[in-house]
């Protein structure tokens, strides 16, 4: 983690969650390998603050070939609206009306779809907002 001086650092605040959600102690972190792509689910993204460590839970989609060092641009979206409630289930009259394409049982509300743009040779982050989803 990069050293930030205190005065830049936003006040730490208690989540109001039924545990603490600590980076690392509680990680719930899983690899899968699907539809060409790795996926990292419920990665720790540590936020420092005054006072304590915060912590926003991602999903990262990725071509296979990353891990063999290649690098791809990122697509990033963070947002209040689960990144894990599939799209099917939260508007399926708007998920019928995407193209077959791009559209997958990963695809989400209002974020990339990641079959779709990791095989257009982009990695998909998808960030819950702190007191929303994972995170």
């Amino acid at each position: 983690m990069a050293n930030i001086a205190p005065e830049n650092l936003l006040p730490y605040r208690k989540a109001h969650l039924p545990s603490p959600v600590v980076p690392g102690a509680n990680a719930i972190h899983k690899r899968l390998e699907d539809a060409g792509m790795i996926i990292d689910k419920n990665l720790d993204i540590p936020i420092p603050r005054v006072g304590g460590t915060d912590v926003c839970r991602c999903d990262v989609f990725r071509p296979k070939d990353t891990e063999a060092g290649k690098k791809y641009p990122i697509l990033m979206t963070m947002g209040p609206y689960g990144k894990d409630i599939p799209y099917k289930e939260f508007a399926p009259s708007r998920f019928a009306e995407i193209p077959e394409g791009q559209r997958s049982e990963w695809s989400a509300w209002e974020t990339p779809e990641p079959t779709y743009w990791t095989a257009q040779g982009y990695i998909v982050v998808r960030v819950d907002e702190q007191g929303t989803g994972q995170s």
